[in-house]
């Protein structure tokens, strides 16, 4: 059954209380933007695992892996791109929602949130990301939460409203630029999604890195227990 859900696979997991989320991974053992970045910063021991296994294990495109460790959610990593700078293929795409399927079946995982896979960095045009999902998983016993990230979560939310909320001294304590800080102050109250951080001139994912350790909210079981506040 697949249920269309209007937030992210993070909302999923943190609101809706689904136990498996699935993250969109290129094969050379990078995740510097979009969605990967994401799970980069909220789950590193994944990272370092699916970074390690890259290296020795050699994954190709199409593929997909499981992440069991000893914090939740379990993670799937879709392999939808080679390159991390080049494109998704649409047959990428359909290999590995297809393995993903198998695992989730020979796992027996009863709801699983995954993305629009290849509709963000990938270039896949999202209806079509949407449209293979369905193909594959119309047969499964599990409840799909298919995520079109369209609003934000409340963590979310609540890391924009801090964002908004800090004072020029708080950003210092951040050991971040002056010149920075002073674009932070004059475009904040235009960012409606964290990731718009990254659009302002002269933020890279340094500072977006620094920002979101220090604002987002520690739930139990996460293991980046970082907070500066």
């Amino acid at each position: 059954m697949i249920t269309v859900y209007k937030k992210s696979v993070f909302a999923a997991f943190e609101e809706e209380n689904v136990p498996v989320i699935a993250n969109t991974v290129n094969t050379e053992g990078v995740m510097g933007a979009g969605l990967a970045l994401e799970f980069k910063l909220r789950f590193p021991s994944y990272f370092d695992n699916y970074r390690e296994r890259c290296s020795h294990e050699g994954p190709l495109p199409g593929s997909a892996w499981i992440f069991r460790g000893d914090i939740f959610p379990r993670i799937i990593s879709l392999f939808v791109k080679e390159d991390w700078k080049m494109p998704s293929k649409i047959s990428w795409i359909r290999s590995s929602l297809k393995r993903a399927e198998e695992i989730i079946t020979e796992s027996n995982f009863e709801r699983v949130a995954l993305p629009l896979a290849g509709a963000g960095k990938g270039g896949i045009d999202p209806q079509t990301s949407e449209n293979i999902t369905r193909e594959v998983f119309e047969s499964s016993k599990a409840e799909i939460l298919l995520c079109l990230d369209k609003s934000p979560s409340k963590n979310e939310e609540s890391m924009i409203k801090q964002l908004r909320a800090m004072s020029e001294y708080e950003l210092k304590c951040l050991t971040l630029r002056p010149s920075i800080i002073k674009r932070l102050l004059d475009k904040r109250e235009d960012v409606t999604r964290f990731r718009e951080i990254l659009d302002i001139r002269g933020i890279g994912i340094k500072t977006y890195s620094i920002l979101f350790n220090a604002l987002i909210s520690r739930e139990p079981g996460h293991d980046n227990q970082l907070n500066l506040f």
